[in-house]
């Protein structure tokens, strides 16, 4: 590539630095095949398929507690989503580092190196509505994945009939997350603004995944950041957080789940699972 190439991607504004938004992504690792998707998944593609992208300033991975989900009241929460992939993208190139995911996505399968071994549960482009700190300064939502936060609670909610996501947002910044209580570090608010558009099954999956992609007039999605690991103390005033929600009258939650970071270089903990459960 030519220099005056980097030099104008080294010149672009904004260069400040605040959090734009994120890209996310939750897939479900095939059965028997988590540790290959992790694998690929770690060694590969988190790196080559995110964190080369230029205006991607940080990203962490988590994989799945075997703890309770929550969803709408009278609904079934989903089982899908073992791992979950977050990337902070600075202000002002959200739609630049979603064209370039893109792209990448494009050129890696035609390498071979594309999905595998997973079917893509919920996958997005998000802008950032808000940020919320429990933490006291100087952290900020810049550091969220690079501080060693033992836990993530992802809620995934959308706007209720005859509500704006407006009206949504607006609640949870000024009412329900300040009022929320618990081991929580920080919370991050984001709007999906462009989805991932497979919506097959991979080869040989026989799985569909779940309807939670967002509607992007309706969704917002919730990021937790949790001082402890979940295992501690998981539900706890999570376990309100549905009744919560639909008695505000502006939202329904879609999906909570809790999650733990991936330790890079070792075996996913779903894995060693499932040698513990096969063992004689």
């Amino acid at each position: 590539m030519s220099e005056d190439l980097y030099l104008a991607l080294a010149a672009a504004k904004p260069t400040a630095v605040e959090l734009g938004g994120a890209l996310i992504t939750m897939p479900q690792a095939h059965a028997g095949r988590e540790e290959a998707f992790n694998r690929w998944y770690e060694d590969d593609h988190y790196i080559s398929g995110a964190m080369v992208s230029p205006w991607v300033f940080a990203g962490r991975r988590f994989v799945r507690c075997e703890l309770q989900r929550f969803c709408a009241t009278g609904s079934t929460p989903t089982e899908m989503g073992s791992f979950i992939g977050l990337y902070w993208t600075l202000a002002g190139h959200v739609d630049e580092v979603w064209a370039w995911a893109k792209a990448a996505l494009a050129h890696l399968t035609q390498e071979g190196r594309g999905p595998r071994d997973r079917t893509r549960v919920y996958s997005a482009m998000h802008e950032t509505a808000f940020t919320h700190m429990f933490d006291p300064p100087p952290m900020r939502a810049i550091h969220a994945l690079d501080y060693p936060y033992q836990g993530l609670a992802v809620e995934l909610l959308d706007a209720a009939e005859g509500a704006s996501r407006e009206d949504l947002v607006r609640w949870l910044r000024d009412e329900y997350v300040p009022s929320q209580k618990g081991p929580f570090g920080q919370c991050v608010a984001l709007l999906p603004r462009g989805l991932r558009e497979e919506r097959r099954p991979s080869e040989g999956s026989g799985v569909v995944a779940p309807a939670i992609d967002p509607n992007p007039e309706r969704r917002v999605c919730l990021l937790w950041f949790l001082r402890e690991d979940p295992h501690a103390f998981w539900p706890g005033n999570f376990a309100r957080h549905p009744e919560e929600i639909e008695a505000s009258g502006v939202g329904h939650l879609v999906l909570l789940a809790p999650f733990v970071p991936t330790l890079p270089g070792t075996v996913t903990p779903l894995k060693v699972r499932q040698i513990k459960e096969s063992s004689p």
